[in-house]
């Protein structure tokens, strides 16, 4: 079964599809540059430091593409301690829990890259 976007017809691969197209049309060295990374985010943080893009402007394009809202960092509270999860988890991978009950846990993460990972990690 697909991850689901925020309970929405589209799926994380379907949206992570989109922002590659997005990047694509908009930077047609992109494909290339793409290709020279394993790590896909990689690429994507490239255009941004050789000016291409902002930061925002790659932030702006991740969230609209998966539909997801932007988490403005200075709304961020120190959230407390998980014990649930590994620090050193979410240190390799850019991610802090932010919220979390019985059921649900709410990750900010700066690469939806690994939204699937997480999803499959914290199932």
């Amino acid at each position: 079964m697909d991850l689901k976007i925020n309970n929405s017809k589209t799926t994380v691969k379907k949206g992570l599809e989109a922002i590659q197209e997005k990047l694509e049309s908009r930077f047609p060295d992109y494909a290339k540059l793409k290709q020279s990374h394993s790590i896909r985010a990689n690429a994507d943080w490239i255009l941004c430091e050789k000016g291409m893009l902002s930061e925002t402007d790659l932030l702006n394009i991740y969230t609209k593409t998966l539909g997801v809202d932007h988490f403005d960092e200075t709304d961020l509270i120190e959230p407390a301690k998980n014990e649930l999860v590994n620090i050193d988890y979410l240190t390799a991978n850019n991610c802090i829990p932010y919220s979390w009950d019985e059921e649900n846990m709410l990750m900010l993460s700066c690469d939806p890259y690994q939204l699937e990972h997480h999803a499959y990690v914290f199932k």
